[in-house]
């Protein structure tokens, strides 16, 4: 089943259902995604609309945020599945071998997430200096989803860590993950508060 091609209504009702997936991961990931949608609407409608001394400089910039963001969304869109599918092979392995190899694939789609989160959060960092203002809410709103989206992210890549200590993962890999994981969810919080609270800033004005 891919959760991307269900109506929020059959999603939302798996969700609060019994079954495993969809998931932490997964939800993290349409979190993410509606994150990177709104960077890159705001960076599009900037392009447009924006009124800039350095016009065209400033237009290129925006285009190619607009064009990053969009890789990100595909990439956000594309991991909603393949985490709920990472966790579904791990459910039917047996224990042992088949077992670890499964836990392994399930680190995958949340680590990438938590890469994509940071990244996204680089590219609304960008906007703060060259964004059109009546769309400080928009840009507001991708930080607060990006942050739960890390948030979220963080948390699957620390649990399946935790279920691999039967020899999933050595101690050397789990330390390195743990380290990698945790610097990425600081980037991604640090840039998050400051989109955010310059946009509150704005709002309140």
């Amino acid at each position: 089943m891919k959760f991307t091609d269900l109506t929020l209504e059959k999603f939302t009702r798996l969700l609060a259902s019994s079954s495993p997936t969809p998931g932490g991961g997964t939800c993290s990931a349409l979190d993410a995604l509606l994150g990177a949608s709104f960077i890159a609407m705001v960076a599009r409608i900037s392009a447009q609309k924006g009124d800039f001394d350095d016009a065209e400089d400033r237009e290129k910039n925006l285009v190619r945020i607009a064009d990053e963001a969009e890789r990100l969304r595909l990439l956000f869109l594309r991991v909603i599945d393949e985490d709920s599918a990472a966790y579904d092979r791990f459910a039917a392995a047996k224990p042992g071998p088949q077992a670890h190899a499964a836990l392994r694939g399930c680190l995958n789609p949340p680590f990438e997430l938590l890469e994509g989160a940071a990244a996204a959060l680089n590219l609304g960092r960008e906007l703060l200096e060259r964004y059109y203002l009546p769309t400080a809410s928009d840009l507001g709103l991708a930080a607060l989803n990006l942050k739960t989206a890390a948030r979220g992210a963080f948390l699957t890549v620390n649990i399946n860590l935790r279920c691999g200590k039967d020899g999933a993962f050595t101690p050397k890999e789990t330390l390195a993950y743990r380290q990698k994981s945790s610097a990425l969810l600081e980037e991604a919080e640090t840039l998050a508060k400051e989109i955010y609270d310059s946009v509150k800033n704005y709002v309140e004005s």
